[in-house]
């Protein structure tokens, strides 16, 4: 290796050599952490201890979550206008509310019918926002334990 660092400065050959004498050290605790996990050994943000019961209940809170906010009046009032409403800031709010309150729980559960149920009255409720829907209306079933339960909301705000 004496023929490399014939032709470069003295200066960039002391980095060069405090480099390798440990003058610069590597953060690999985490890195470590990982490969030395037992193999096998997984973590995941599905929870599998959760019943058929609980789910079904979390599946319902988050339907009545979403049907919560389009019966808030202080969440709509930002949007609405004289004449017209701000509906495109209408459904970046809605949406940003969304990632911040549905989204990290719908994840959690993992994919089902009513999780699908629920994205696709998401679709249909963004396409409603703007004005792009037949109804202001946007409704969708959840197949629980009690039987199905029907959701609605009215994206006119």
């Amino acid at each position: 290796m004496k023929h490399i660092l014939n032709d470069i400065s003295k200066e960039e050959k002391n980095r060069i050599l405090e480099q390798h004498k440990g003058g610069k050290q590597l953060m690999i605790e985490n890195f470590n952490k990982l490969v030395n996990n037992k193999l096998g050994t997984v973590k995941t943000l599905i929870s599998e201890d959760m019943t058929p019961d609980e789910r079904n209940l979390e599946e319902e809170s988050i339907a009545q979550e979403i049907v919560k906010l389009f019966n808030n009046t202080v969440f709509w009032k930002k949007y609405k206008g004289v004449v017209n409403d701000d509906e495109e800031a209408a459904l970046k709010g809605y949406d940003a509310w969304w990632k911040t309150n549905i989204q990290p729980r719908l994840n959690s559960l993992g994919r089902s019918n009513n999780t699908d149920n629920i994205l696709n009255a998401n679709k249909n409720i963004r396409r409603a926002l703007l004005g792009n829907e037949s109804s202001d209306k946007v409704s969708w079933i959840l197949y629980l334990f009690g039987g199905i339960h029907d959701f609605e909301v009215d994206t006119d705000f």
